[in-house]
Formats: C-alpha cells, sequence, structure tokens
C-alpha cells in the first residue's frame, strides 16, 4: 500500500464527501482522485451516491470521471484490514 493510499483510507473510516476528504488530506486533488479510482478497483473503498450511505455505486456502473466529486466515499472491512496491518 503507498503512502498515498494509507493517508486516504485513513480519513474514510467514515462516509466523507470528495470535498471533505480534499480539505483532511494532504495530496493535490488529482493524485487524490487517482489514488480513490485505485482503492475501489482493489475494493478497500466502496462510493455512494449519497452522504447517508444507502446508494451504492458499483466500479463496473460508475462515471467515475464525471462524478468523482458528487461521490461520498467509505472504506471497505477490507481496506480498513489492509490498512490496520501496516
Amino acid at each position: 500500500m503507498s503512502n498515498e493510499e494509507f493517508e486516504v483510507l485513513d480519513e474514510l473510516y467514515f462516509i466523507v464527501t470528495y470535498k471533505d476528504l480534499l480539505a483532511a488530506v494532504d495530496l493535490e486533488a488529482p493524485l487524490i482522485k487517482t489514488t480513490l479510482y485505485a482503492l475501489i478497483r482493489q475494493g478497500y473503498v466502496k462510493c455512494f451516491m449519497d452522504s447517508d450511505g444507502q446508494n451504492e455505486v458499483s466500479p463496473e456502473s460508475m462515471d467515475y470521471e464525471a462524478h468523482y466529486q458528487q461521490y461520498t466515499y467509505l472504506a471497505t472491512k477490507q481496506g480498513l484490514l489492509a490498512h490496520n496491518a501496516l
């Protein structure tokens, strides 16, 4: 796990908006975007259309490029285990 992935996962113990994540981590916006996408593809992060975590967006159906700033994010159990193993 990269330092960037670790830092992003560290903020995703609870559902977080992209805007709040951007403010919380010390990474540039393009790097946060690519890091989030990598974590989603690894199954370490879930992506939702809303802030209550009811409408999950699957990696196969999401249009990440167009909507990543509107999504909310949450670490999965697998992501938390990987994060805490370090």
